[in-house]
């Protein structure tokens, strides 16, 4: 029985020591799992912040252009318009807000005069 009892121990102790082994194994895995995700998120963030900044320098880029083509737009259509003007040799189509300014002050005179 002394041997019987003796392997049983033995047994009993490479069962513990096959226990052990697999916790470790189970603890090292969850830390290696969490590891490896804080990586990947970290990696997401970074990526996520440098996609955000390239957009963000893209719309600028964009609103840019779009306030030039804004202002080349206007010169060339006020361009148009002086060329047009310059064609009719009318010279009072160039003083439009003077006759709209003596409007205003005739209007102004008659309703004076109406009260």
């Amino acid at each position: 029985m002394d041997k019987n009892m003796e392997t049983l121990l033995q047994m009993n102790s490479n069962a513990v020591d096959k226990v052990w082994d697999i916790w470790l194994a189970t603890v090292g895995s969850f830390s290696w799992g969490q590891e490896y995700i804080e990586k990947f998120a970290k990696d997401y963030i970074e990526r996520r912040k440098v996609t955000r900044d390239e957009s963000v320098k893209i719309v600028e880029g964009l609103m840019e252009q779009a306030r030039k083509n804004h202002n080349e737009f206007r010169n060339i259509v006020q361009e148009a318009v002086k060329t047009t003007f310059s064609s009719i040799k009318a010279p009072y189509f160039f003083k439009f807000n003077e006759l709209s300014k003596k409007i205003d002050d005739l209007s102004e005179k008659v309703q004076n005069a109406t009260n």
